[in-house]
């Protein structure tokens, strides 16, 4: 039986003591989905197909959590140990896994499916080959042309690499996706860790690495209540920036990023390409996961100056903020796992006492539990509850009870209308004024979110311009002095400004894109309300609709793309060497960099456009619905379909499930900061 075979049969069952939040936001789940129930059995077949939508959106669920951080510092091993596999995925080779993974713990997977690999796109190879991917791309553009030549010379090589390994294959496989009805060590290996090409056989490690995208396997975990989806990724230095992008789009899709440091090399400045990361990401969405603790001289002492170092650093590249810190070791969690802490290096042991009894007491035990708590795992997974309940939970939740007490709403109001229609007449619209009036509230909303959408944008153009410009300024300057100090070449060009002032941009239009949504949709809302009241009466006040929420705004995860000046490659020192006066240099970096980093604000640029196309299409399906509902009860296209006593029945009854609908929305979860022994307590 193959390694993670093993691995996946004869492991100790997960402890739960770090799964409260993810509990919590579970039974607001199940108790969501129960008033689904309730809906269902009260409106019947009228209302079958919303309400099927809105479950499955429920059932949908499944928070993404990407982990990256630095080479070897044990990225892998911890997904590993958060899915309760150890040596699920190869985390002891070398070189090292090269493809983003992604382990779907529970939720819903494909019929007779366990694992599925997918290849890059035969244009995306196409491109590598004749431009030499991103990195290719700057060298052509910057007009290095020996360094192009050798970074194609590096690409072909390793495509001749590819080519032997697979043979007529290779053109055949790319865009492909293989499926199979299970895993183990030696398929994992075949398709996401670079092997040796002088490897000979069908089944050598890497025999599909080159090619292959994406990697995803799918588990079962009971000890989870939530399905979850763990993404691990290479580590940051792609030598092409190849993955890049692709590792990009797995932080821009998370519901919250894990970053991974060694202990070891935490005290040194954080890896650049893990500050370009960061600075996409909003500061809630972020644990720093320090690693390796073992590795440590004085674990329970140094974890406080690691602490305020990294503290220190993430305030001078203006990331300060982040909440979640946590200190731990995988390989104890995988020891704790598997019952094998006497399999443990004497130093990784002698290293986990320490860590007990400081956090307990000397006559505190060492065992599974214990080392399990001294992992960090616990403090880990409770932060991912927290997290996932203020993100993507949250606005799934909240969607669906939205919706849901509109649904409800709705039909109450069709309901009693039919109670009116047997008792007096009130006062209501006719159809034809009704639909006036709606057809106004909508071009009015249209104007609403028209005009504000337009000057979010036009603020976002005039304060990246303003950026840029300052950014090229302060980077001319900078050269210009280094050429003046006899030193071109070796100059230090700090684009995190740049960086970090368009994150507080993007920041700022998506507060103002909410504040939009919230305005325009209270102004519909308040429309609609008043609509019911003409229709329907005073009862109507009773039952009030809710307007959408605002839609998701993704990260700018594109800056944390390379670009020219992050490069700190002999061919790119030496192309700024190369420029004999600061005009002839300004006169061709100028537009270089402008090129450069117009690639990043568009994106960023696309994202809010996204955003706000969003924000206008739910507004105007959200006034779609209430429009047929409102004209259905204009009509009185249903008088006859039930007795006025049943139907009285039915109003009390849709009221107080309205009711319960609206009241859960103001519970809150149980308080973050379960009782875990997290080791940050003990220093």
């Amino acid at each position: 039986m193959s390694q993670a075979v093993e691995a996946t049969e004869k492991h100790s069952a997960m402890p739960s003591f770090g799964l409260r939040r993810m509990t919590a936001i579970q039974a607001e789940l199940d108790a969501l989905n129960a008033r689904l129930g309730e809906a269902e059995a009260l409106l019947g077949t009228d209302a079958a197909k919303p309400l099927l939508s809105l479950r499955k959106t429920l059932d949908s669920l499944c928070p993404q959590i990407t982990f990256v951080g630095q080479v070897k510092a044990g990225k892998t091993a911890l997904v590993n140990a958060l899915s309760g596999r150890p040596g699920l995925l190869p985390s002891d080779v070398n070189p090292w896994t090269s493809v983003v993974t992604s382990i779907q713990v529970n939720g819903q997977r494909p019929r007779n499916v366990r694992s599925e690999f997918t290849f890059f796109q035969r244009d995306e190879w196409e491109d590598l080959v004749k431009e030499g991917g991103r990195l290719g791309e700057m060298a052509r553009r910057a007009g290095a042309h020996d360094e192009l030549a050798e970074i194609r010379r590096q690409v072909n090589a390793m495509c001749e690499k590819s080519r032997a390994r697979l043979g007529r294959n290779f053109e055949l496989l790319l865009g492909q996706r293989h499926k199979y009805d299970h895993f183990d060590t030696a398929l994992i290996e075949r398709y996401v860790c670079l092997g040796d090409p002088e490897e000979d056989g069908a089944d050598r490690q890497g025999r599909f690495a080159d090619i292959t995208r994406l990697a995803k396997l799918y588990i079962d975990e009971p000890a989870y209540p939530l399905p979850l989806l763990f993404q691990d990724t290479p580590g940051v230095n792609d030598p092409f920036l190849m993955r890049e992008q692709i590792t990009l789009k797995s932080v821009r899709g998370a519901s919250l990023c894990v970053v991974v440091l060694s202990a070891a090399q935490a005290l040194n400045a954080v890896d650049l390409a893990l500050v370009q990361l960061l600075s996409s990401m909003e500061n809630r969405r972020v644990i720093i996961f320090v690693n390796r603790i073992d590795e440590l001289d004085r674990p329970e002492t140094q974890v406080a100056e690691i602490r305020r170092s990294l503290t220190r650093t993430f305030d001078s590249q203006s990331l300060g903020g982040i909440g979640h810190i946590i200190f731990g070791c995988a390989r104890w969690a995988e020891a704790a796992l598997t019952g094998g802490l006497e399999q443990l290096r004497p130093d990784s042991r002698a290293s986990l006492v320490r860590v007990v009894e400081a956090v307990g007491n000397a006559d505190t035990p060492v065992n599974a539990q214990t080392a399990w708590i001294a992992s960090g795992l616990p403090a880990l997974q409770e932060a991912i509850g927290t997290i996932v309940e203020q993100t993507s939970a949250r606005r799934v939740v909240e969607h669906v009870r939205r919706k849901l007490g509109n649904l409800v709403m709705g039909a109450a109001n069709q309901a009693l209308a039919r109670c009116e229609a047997g008792e007096a007449p009130r006062s209501r619209l006719s159809p034809d004024e009704l639909e006036a009036r709606l057809h106004g509230l909508r071009l009015d909303t249209e104007t609403q979110l028209a005009g504000a959408s337009g000057d979010i944008l036009a603020r976002f153009d005039a304060d990246i311009a303003d950026i840029t410009a300052a950014f090229i300024d302060q980077s001319l300057l900078a050269l210009t002095d280094a050429f003046a100090q006899g030193v071109a070449g070796r100059e230090k060009l700090d684009p995190m400004f740049l960086r970090t002032r368009t994150r507080v941009i993007y920041a700022r239009a998506v507060r103002d894109a909410r504040v939009m949504n919230d305005a325009a949709g209270q102004s519909a809302s308040d429309a609609l309300n008043a609509i019911y009241g003409a229709l329907i009466g005073e009862d109507a006040g009773n039952l009030t609709v809710e307007p959408p929420q605002a839609p998701h705004m993704p990260p700018p995860v594109s800056l944390g793309r390379t670009i020219l000046i992050d490069m700190q490659t002999p061919w790119w020192k030496s192309w700024l060497g190369r420029h004999r006066t600061p005009e002839a240099l300004e006169q061709t970096y100028r537009p270089l960099i402008e090129i450069e980093v117009k690639g990043i604000t568009e994106d960023v640029r696309a994202c809010i456009e996204t955003a706000l196309e969003e924000t206008t299409a739910a507004m105007a399906l959200f006034l779609e619905e209430q429009g047929q509902i409102a004209a259905a009860i204009a009509e009185r296209n249903a008088i006859q379909t039930a007795s006025l006593a049943e139907t009285r029945r039915l109003v009390a009854a849709l009221r107080q499930l309205h009711g319960r609908i609206r009241g859960e929305s103001d519970k809150a979860l149980p308080p973050a900061g379960a009782k875990v022994m997290e080791f940050r307590n003990a220093v």
